[in-house]
């Protein structure tokens, strides 16, 4: 005959053994998704970087998930970079056409491209949100392109904002 304590132990043992497994077999799914979803992309180790450097990362239940965090990264990228280059229009007049340019693009960029890319894969409209990731690529490029006379201050910002703009895209394109 089992004593109440007994069985009151051995059933808080197998609570605690499977809450336990299935917290890390959750763990183990959502560390496949993001280890699947980014060998689809063209920068495997930023893309696991910045998926497992959110808290939502490690989480996530499905690519719409990684794909909204990818985008929160690229804005946030992308209002740092913007800051930037408002300091240095105050600070180097001499780059006032490449910095204005580059103003332009990165009001584009925070405006336009990657709300659209918000909403679309909010909404389940993939490919506009795979669009928004490449314009918002596009034009970090374009601002980079317009240092032709003189070396970019801005090199770093925009290669960061191109390359994960760039791996948004191709997560994005995982909803399709």
């Amino acid at each position: 005959m089992t004593t109440p304590k007994l069985f009151n132990l051995t059933a808080a043992f197998i609570s605690l053994s499977l809450f336990l497994s299935s917290s890390s077999a959750d763990g183990a799914t959502a560390t496949s998704l993001i280890t699947g979803t980014c060998k689809q992309t063209p920068d495997f180790n930023l893309c696991v970087s910045t998926l497992n450097a959110n808290p939502r990362g490690p989480k996530a239940a499905g690519v719409q998930t990684l794909a909204l965090i990818i985008i929160d990264a690229v804005k946030a990228k992308a209002t740092t970079a913007y800051a930037d280059l408002k300091r240095l229009l105050k600070t180097a007049p001499e780059l006032e056409g490449p910095l204005k340019s580059c103003a332009e693009q990165y009001n584009v960029i925070l405006t336009a491209e990657i709300p659209e890319a918000e909403e679309a894969v909010s909404g389940g409209v993939a490919k506009f949100g795979e669009d928004g990731m490449r314009g918002s690529a596009s034009g970090a490029d374009l601002c980079e392109d317009g240092f032709v006379k003189v070396k970019s201050p801005l090199t770093a910002e925009n290669k960061a904002v191109s390359g994960l703009a760039a791996v948004g895209a191709a997560v994005i394109r995982q909803l399709e």
